[in-house]
C-alpha cells in the first residue's frame, strides 16, 4: 500500500510544473500567421445596404444594421453585418429594448447562415454599454 501512495505522489508532483510556465506538447507544430488565416471569415464586397452603426468597442471594423423587426413577444430581431480585418460576418440577435438585454439567435459568414436558428439559443444577457452587442442593441432600439 505504501508503494502505491508513493507512486501517486510521484505522479502528482511530476505533473505539477511551474504555473508560470505553460506546458508545451512536443507533437504540436508552430502556428504561423498564414495558418491563422484559415480561421478568418471570407471578405465580401463593400455594401451600402442598411444603416451604418458606430461601434466604438471594435474600431478596426465597420458595422451595418441590415434589418430589424418586431417579434411576437415584443422584442426586436436585429440583423447586423460586420466587416473587419478577419473578414465579413453576420449576426441575428433578439433584443429587449425595455430591459436592454439580448441573445444571439444565429450568426455566420453569410446572411443565410445568420438567418438559421443557432442550435444553442441561450438566455437573454445584459447588453453591456461597452460591448459590441450593447452598442448594436442601443442603436436598434433608438
Amino acid at each position: 500500500m505504501r508503494s502505491f501512495q508513493v507512486a501517486i505522489l510521484v505522479i502528482l508532483l511530476t505533473g505539477c510544473g511551474d504555473p508560470q510556465q505553460p506546458e508545451i506538447d512536443a507533437n504540436l507544430t508552430e502556428t504561423t500567421a498564414a495558418d491563422a488565416s484559415d480561421f478568418d471569415s471570407p471578405t465580401l464586397p463593400t455594401t451600402t445596404e442598411g444603416k451604418p452603426i458606430d461601434v466604438q468597442s471594435d474600431p478596426g471594423a465597420t458595422y451595418r444594421l441590415l434589418a430589424k423587426s418586431k417579434l411576437p413577444n415584443g422584442n426586436l430581431e436585429v440583423i447586423s453585418r460586420r466587416d473587419g480585418p478577419s473578414g465579413t460576418s453576420f449576426a441575428r440577435r433578439e433584443v429587449d429594448c425595455g430591459s436592454m438585454t439580448f441573445r444571439y439567435l444565429g450568426e455566420g459568414d453569410t446572411l443565410d447562415d445568420a438567418k438559421l436558428d443557432s442550435p444553442n439559443i441561450g438566455e437573454m444577457s445584459e447588453a453591456m454599454s461597452t460591448s459590441i452587442s450593447g452598442e448594436i442593441s442601443r442603436f436598434a432600439c433608438s
